[in-house]
Parts: structure tokens; sequence; C-alpha cells
């Protein structure tokens, strides 16, 4: 380890050794005369007169490749390794290689690598075997070094990395860190484009560097990432201090500001250390902004896309959120105008382009995923970041434990409990939809209190974040104009809302229409212009006693009718699987109260993993996830429902299907811990009990409601407003028809009931097209119309008058809801 700290060991004896130096030979003999470069190559395997032959031996090159000197390493018994130079030239009247330093300032080590990729940043380590080892290890890299070891940075020469992007690796103790700081002042002194100083973490062995083991748990490419963020960290640095405006000052120990022109001046303090590390806008030229980067107390970094509108009052915002976040602000009123000038002012060199929302961004091919703290994706997307004034208002996309941890205490806990995993394949498939196109929309866990809903809610949020009392799930108990905020916050990820009976039913209405629709109400700005729309894409998942037609009929003014469009974006699907509630497989748990526990506990400890690890694989091949996503939703329609049935059901069953593709793709790609058709199965149990509780069945809703509507207004009405005619009248028949609605009379199979056409408008089937109405009653068999064949749904029909009257007819079996095709199934 270290190599050319232990070392430079001194010859037993002789004039031309130096220990300060840490070569031999650098005082040099009067008659000591080296030539640079030397004009043979040196000996395969030099003989040292007094330590015998080395270990292993270094040639250092000119940019050409001609050798300029060697070192040469030797493991002495019982004592440290010594490293000794080995150098041509005339010595006591002999030409040839000599056991001789080089003359100062020394070449650095690799140059002809340097020489040929101008454009490669470079890694600096210390000693010839770790820069051996570093080349590959970090092959994008030149990498160099110095001869001397820890003592002897001053005396190389550092010209040849001017204009170089650079990073430095100390060896991991303090004369390797100390040597580190030497370097990065030589090269300050030289003019490299950046320097960085690699951060090596505690607990690593001591003295290490990167020509030993690998530490435990530690991979190669964990420390090309270390790397990575080193030279991003000191890229935006420089670029931080680029962007100062005059008078500005950042130091390790904040921001100041100096009076220009009065060097005597005191720097008065801004803040503490915060860097404005590029420019930002949205790409076409709006939406600007700044990226900012500091530290907290606690040493956690912290980056915020700061849109500069904010700062058109006082800036009270801004100053609001850096203080939240950790950020000292100096108190007083010039430190605040001093602030509010910096990020003003500041014109750093990079741009970042910035999205308004997080999820999706790009055109296929050059996808991106946003998230809060970043993108994944495809680097032709270019660096897209999430630029927001309430970063407090996004959605707890963290992470507790491992995703081995959440496999075992949450998702295992699912297999053979088909709502459970329904649930948690609800939440991946969120990112899914807007690869493959599809719908939004959601589902509605319905049932009883206690039978499990809320835990299902949890496991499903816990796929995507958690902390808090309520982990990832929001609640139904708010405006819908609140809502539509909370939707914009989710886009492309999961809304877990619990309990909708906490919500008026006017929220629920509308909401089941926004959520889907994406986009939020037009309103307006104070001047009365438009103000931008709020967009959202997203997939939800609802939990709550009632279902939606349950809590419209509870709307104020009186009962709301579903309408299909509603029901087919809210989902209903009973939460009681007629086991043990929301499970049917317990898990060796003595209750069903029990695993619920469980899971609701697991899910509060161990979070946020399955969705970061999801979000990872769909942004390395969106396309590709997407293309065998579609192909398991077309199996899934083609497995589970007639060719026959309505768009409606076809609609939903696509849900359904994408909701069985992210669970089989996760199960199949290592993020879910279960076997195939796990998901699949919880998928078609799920969409069968849904199918079940549908009143229209496979067909269209639309007919369904027309049908329980005609038949409603009958029961209600058919003895108070219709007429009778066409027979001799009873007493009871006889009386007085207030607020006629029509007429009936019966014939031989039965009463027929006369319906106006304004009446059947406006009463009978209000607020639905009374066509569309009259047709879905014709071809159920409950309506009477001219004749077989003819194509008005209406008939003319004598009632007592000069004149007969254009009427709908509709059976009294519509009252006993036997269709004509119930009756042909009996048959």
């Amino acid at each position: 380890m270290n190599d050319a700290a232990d070392m430079f060991a001194p010859l037993p004896s002789g004039p031309q050794r130096s220990t300060t130096a840490g070569s031999e030979g650098a005082t040099k003999a009067p008659d000591w005369k080296p030539e640079l470069p030397a004009p043979e190559e040196p000996p395969a395997v030099p003989r040292h007169p007094a330590r015998g032959t080395p270990a292993a031996t270094w040639i250092y090159r000119d940019a050409e490749g001609r050798p300029l000197f060697m070192v040469a390493r030797f493991n002495p018994p019982g004592r440290r390794k010594e490293i000794v130079p080995y150098s041509y030239g005339t010595k006591d009247g002999r030409r040839g290689w000599h056991w001789q330093g080089p003359p100062s300032p020394s070449a650095l080590y690799r140059l002809p690598d340097l020489a040929a990729r101008p454009a490669a940043p470079v890694l600096v380590v210390e000693g010839e075997k770790a820069a051996e080892a570093a080349a590959v290890l970090f092959p994008s890299h030149c990498v160099a070094t110095w001869q001397g070891g820890a003592q002897a940075v001053e005396r190389a020469d550092w010209k040849p990395l001017a204009g170089r992007a650079v990073a430095v690796w100390p060896d991991n103790d303090k004369p390797g860190a100390d040597a580190a700081a030497d370097v990065v002042k030589a090269l300050g002194a030289t003019g490299a484009a950046s320097v960085a100083v690699v951060k090596i973490p505690a607990g690593w062995p001591d003295k290490w560097d990167v020509a030993d083991a690998l530490p435990d748990g530690v991979t190669a490419d964990a420390l090309r990432a270390m790397l990575a963020e080193a030279e991003r960290a000191a890229t935006e640095e420089a670029a931080a201090a680029a962007a100062l405006p005059p008078g500005f000052r950042l130091t390790p120990d904040g921001l100041f500001f100096v009076p220009p022109g009065d060097d005597d001046a005191q720097p008065a303090q801004v803040c503490g250390p915060l860097r404005v590390v590029a420019a930002t806008n949205d790409g076409a030229g709006r939406a600007w902004g700044a990226l900012l980067e500091w530290k907290d107390g606690d040493g956690r970094r912290h980056q915020w896309a700061m849109p500069r509108a904010m700062l058109a009052g006082d800036g009270t915002e801004v100053r609001a959120h850096l203080l939240d976040a950790g950020l000292f602000l100096a108190p007083g009123r010039k430190a605040r105008e001093r602030l509010a000038e910096y990020l003003t002012r500041a014109d750093p060199p990079g741009r970042v382009r910035v999205v308004a929302r997080l999820g999706w961004h790009g055109t296929p091919g050059a996808r991106c995923f946003v998230l809060p703290d970043g993108a994944l994706g495809s680097a032709d997307a270019g660096r897209v970041m999430l630029q927001t004034e309430r970063p407090d208002a996004l959605p707890p996309l963290v992470q507790a434990g491992s995703l081995a941890d959440w496999q075992r205490d949450v998702a295992a806990l699912a297999v053979g409990n088909t709502r459970l995993a329904f649930a948690i394949c609800t939440a991946l498939a969120a990112p899914l939809l807007a690869l493959v196109n599809g719908e939004g929309g959601g589902f509605h866990l319905r049932g009883p209190s206690s039978v499990g809903k809320s835990t299902a809610l949890l496991a499903a949020g816990s796929v995507w974040g958690g902390g808090g009392l309520r982990g990832w799930v929001r609640s139904w108990r708010t405006t819908d104009n609140a809502l539509e905020a909370v939707a914009a916050a989710h886009c492309d990820l999961l809304l877990a809302l619990d309990e909708m009976g906490e919500a008026p039913a006017e929220t629920v209405a509308a909401c089941a229409y926004a959520l889907a629709n994406g986009a939020g109400k037009g309103r307006a700005t104070r001047d009365g212009s438009a103000r931008r729309i709020a967009e959202w894409r997203v997939l939800f998942l609802s939990t709550g006693e009632e279902g939606l037609a349950d809590r419209l009929a509870e709307a104020r003014g009186g009962p709301k009718r579903v309408r299909a469009g509603q029901e087919v974006r809210v989902l209903d699907v009973p939460a009681d699987t007629g086991a043990h509630g929301l499970f049917e497989t317990l898990h060796d748990h003595a209750t069903a109260a029990a695993l619920a526990d469980a899971i609701k506990a697991a899910a509060g400890r161990y979070y946020g993993t399955a969705g970061r690890a999801w979000l990872e694989i769909l942004a390395a091949d969106p396309e590709g996830i997407a293309a065998q996503a579609r192909e398991v939703v077309d199996a899934f329609i083609a497995a589970h429902v007639p060719p026959d049935a309505a768009g409606q059901v076809r609609r939903a069953v696509a849900r359904f299907g994408l909701v069985a593709a992210a669970g089989e793709l996760a199960a199949g790609l290592g993020v879910l811990p279960w076997q195939p058709g796990e998901a699949e199965r919880a998928a078609a149990a799920c969409f069968m009990a849904w199918r079940r509780n549908r009143a229209a069945g496979d067909g269209a809703a639309e007919d369904a409601a027309a049908v329980a509507a005609v038949r409603a207004f009958v029961a209600a009405h058919g003895s108070a407003r219709f007429q009778v005619v066409g027979e001799t009248e009873t007493t009871d028949e006889a009386r007085p028809v207030i607020n006629r609605a029509g007429w009936r009379k019966r014939d031989a199979d039965g009463w027929r009931y006369l319906i106006q056409l304004d009446t059947w408008k406006r009463e009978v089937v209000a607020g639905m097209d009374p066509e569309a109405a009259a047709r879905a009653l014709r071809v159920a068999g409950f309506l009477v119309p001219q004749s077989e064949t003819a194509e008005r749904h209406s008939r003319m029909e004598r009632v007592g008058e000069p004149k007969p009257f254009r009427v709908y007819v509709v059976r009294d079996s519509i009252l006993s809801g036997a269709s004509k095709a119930d009756a042909e199934a009996e048959e």
C-alpha cells in the first residue's frame, strides 16, 4: 500500500543521497550531467549494486514516447519498500544509465497518453503502481502521477495539465491528503480548467489506494461513481465561481460581499456557501431560473431549480425555502437585498433544461423520467430537472430500507392475496401509462370498515415512498382545486387516495373526470387573462366504504346519476374477497388483523426502493418495456372479455391488463419476488369482481342506465300519472290524473305505458339522449316500436283524443326486469 510514501530510502553510503528530495541524487554531484530524453531504452532488468534486482520498474517518457528516466521498486526483507530513480547521463566520466534522480522539475508519468488524448479528463494518483491500476479502472481518463512521492509534489512539472479537467485520488492517510492538497495548489498555479478531489468514505482501510484490493462490498462501478461525483462537484464549483457578480466572494465559510474597489472594507456575510450552478429555462426561452446548491448543517447536499420569477417581489418565499432546507441566511435588510442581487445577477455558463412536473418527458428514443433529485433515462434527452416554486408540495419520493427488505416483508405477503397484489401492481403500472399511451383513470377498493382497504393502499404507496403518519397516501378530504395540485404533483406516479366518504359528493363527481382526463379547471389571473392549466397523467387507487354511485346519491340537491364516463374512469372493485376480508391467505398470521398490522408496520419501515428500481429499468429501455407490456395487455383482453362486449368494458379491461402487465414484468425483472402468473391472476380476479358487480354486465352502461331510469319512473308513477284508456274504467281508474305523464292500456300481453315525448325527454330519461335511451329499451325488448322494421322508436297511438299522439310505448315486463334476451336465454 502507499508505495510512493514509504520510501525513497537512501543508499547505505554515498554523498549523493537525499532524504528530503525523495530520490537519490537530487543533490547533484558536480560531474553528473543528465540527458533528457535518453538516447536509448533502459535495461529491462537493471541491477542495483546494493539492493539487487528490483521487484518492479516504471519508465517515464516524454509526449513522443521517448524514455526520460525509470523508477525501480525494491522490497528488502524486514524493511519498508524503497523506490529509487534510474536516469541516463554522464557521471564520473561514464555515459549511460545511473542510479541517479532526474533534474527538477521532473516529468509526469504516462505523458504519451496525455498527449494522445488532449480532450480526455485526467486522474492524478500517488505512485506508479496506483497509476497503472487506475488506468485499467478508469479507461475514460488519462492517468498521471509524479516522481518522488508525497513530499515531492512541488518538484513535478504540472504544465502538461494546463487547461485540462483534473481529478485527484488521494491515498487514504494524512500524507496522502496533504499530497493531494499540494497537487491541487500546483494545478491551480498551472491553470487547470477544473480540479476535483475524490472524497474517500469513512471506514475504508488506512493507507488504501486504487492499486489495493477493493474494500468489502465496494465494486469498480462504485469507484467510478465516486470519481464522477467528485468531477461533477468540481465542475459546478468552477461554474459557480465564474457566475459570481462583482463584489461577491464564495468561500467555504459562506457567501460574502465587499464593495468593488474597496479592498479595505470588511466582508459582509450574506449567507452560508450557496452556489449558482447553472442557469435554467424550459428550452423555449421561458421559465428562466437558477440551479442552486448548498449543504445543510449536517452536511447533506441540497439542489433546487429556483424560478427567478419568485424574486419579482421581496423574495420571502425563496428565503423561506432556503432556511427550511438548512442554509444559513444572515439577518438584516442589507443581507436580504444582497441575496436577491446575487440570485438575480449570477450568470453561470452552464444551462439546464427544466420542466414543471415530474414524470416522463421527451419523445420515443429520447425519453427521460424526471424526479425531484434529477432525471433517469436517455442521454439524448440532455440534462433535465424539475423546477418548482413549491418543492415542499412534492410527494415523498424517499427511500428507507433495502429492496430485499421490502420484498420480504411487504411484497411477499401479497402472494395468494389478489387485492393486495393488485394494489401493488397498480402502483407499478403508473409510469407504464405514458409508455403505452394508456387512458388515465383509477380503481376504487370498496368495502366495509376494517376489511383491509387502507392496508392495501399503504402497501401500494410503499412502492414509491413514505415517511410521516400517512406515508405516500393522500386523503379524499379536499377541494377539487387542491386535488388538482395533488394530481399534478403525482404525474406518472401512483396517486393513493384514502376514504372517498370524507369528500363531498360534488368533489367526487368532478374529480372522477378530472383525475382521468389529466387537466385542471381553466382559471383567470388577476388581470383577467387565462392562467396556465395544470396537467397530469395519473393512475390512482382509492378506497372507501361506498362506491361512486353511492356517493353521488348523497349529493346536495338530490341524487346524481353515475354517468358512464365516470364509471369507466373509476372502476369499483369489491375489497372483500369473502375469505378473510381483503385477504385470502394469512401467511402464518393468526388473524387478518395481525396480517394487516404486519404489512402496515413493514410499509412504514421499508419504502421507495421498489419504485426507484422499477424506474431505472423502465428508463433504460422504455420502448422495449412498452412493447412487452402491450403484448401482456392484449393477451389479457383476449382471455377475459368476449368479442361482443361493449366498448366501456374493453376500456376497463385494458386498465386491468396494464396492471397485470406491470406486475408480470416487474416480477420477471426482479423487482417483485413473485412467480410468473401471480400478477395476472390478481388482476383477473379483480376484473371479474368488477364485472360481476356492474349493472350493465358486458353491455354499455348508458343502456343499462336508460332501462333502470324508465323502470324506476314506471314503478313510481305507473298508477298515479298514467291515465287508463281503451277499456271500462273501474272506480280507481276513473279518478282524475294529476300531472299526467301518459296513458296506459291493456292488451293480450299485459299493460302498455304510453309516454309523451316531452315527458320522456324532460323527466323519464332526463340527462340522457332520449333517442339513445329508447333504442336501448327496444334492444332489450321493453319498447314497442311502430313496426319491427321501423327506424323510429316511437309510434302513433290513439288515446281517446280526436287525433293520435306520438308516444313511446313501454311494456310492463320492464318492472320484472325480464328482457327479451333473458327470455331467450330461458328458452
